[in-house]
């Protein structure tokens, strides 16, 4: 009986060292799957990483560049009251972008004035190169224009490139009161001009 419990021990002695021996295995095994998992892992987001700032750095520079390459710049220089319904306004081109005159309808030009009747006006004034109806304005002629001359709707109007516009008014303007132009080119710089009063 003792020899029977003896072997009965044994035996479960053996097994538990085989099923050991195999559960150290798996062991070594899953920290080894962990251990090239974790390296991978490791390795994918500091590749993650270095795209991402990778492109940060080139979206950065794209728009610094593109910032200082579209530096658009306008300034009203004089505006000439030829009558009551007519002016003339002469703007330059002091930033470093061409602006196309076909894309001269996408300029803003308003004229905020008090009219003979005493009225507060502000009027939003259209493009219109034929120069036809009122509320308009049109170029009637450009200076130091040697490059690609305007000739709407063709030609562009260059950097430091100047140009004469006629305003037609519906009411007519009381010069002797205080009125103001403001010019905004497609890419939002803008110049402001009071005169009169």
């Amino acid at each position: 009986m003792i020899s029977m419990r003896i072997r009965s021990l044994s035996q479960r002695a053996g097994k538990s060292r085989k099923s050991d021996g195999a559960g150290y295995s798996t062991v070594v095994a899953t920290s080894l799957c962990l251990v090239i998992l974790t390296s991978l892992f490791f390795y994918f987001a500091h590749s993650l990483t270095y795209e991402i700032f990778i492109h940060h750095e080139i979206n950065y520079c794209m728009t610094k560049y593109l910032s200082d390459y579209y530096k658009s710049d306008v300034r009203i220089y004089d505006i000439v009251v030829v009558n009551q319904t007519r002016l003339y306004a002469y703007l330059n081109n002091t930033g470093n972008v061409d602006i196309r005159a076909r894309d001269f309808d996408k300029m803003d030009l308003i004229l905020v004035y008090t009219s003979t009747t005493g009225e507060f006006v502000v009027a939003y004034l259209r493009y219109d190169d034929s120069g036809l109806g009122s509320d308009v304005w049109y170029v009637v002629e450009s200076y130091n224009d040697l490059v690609s001359p305007i000739n709407p709707p063709n030609g562009v109007w260059n950097p430091n490139e100047s140009m004469k516009v006629e305003i037609k008014l519906e009411k007519p303007l009381n010069a002797t009161l205080s009125y103001a132009l403001v010019v905004c080119t497609p890419y939002g710089a803008s110049s402001i001009l009071t005169r009169g009063g």
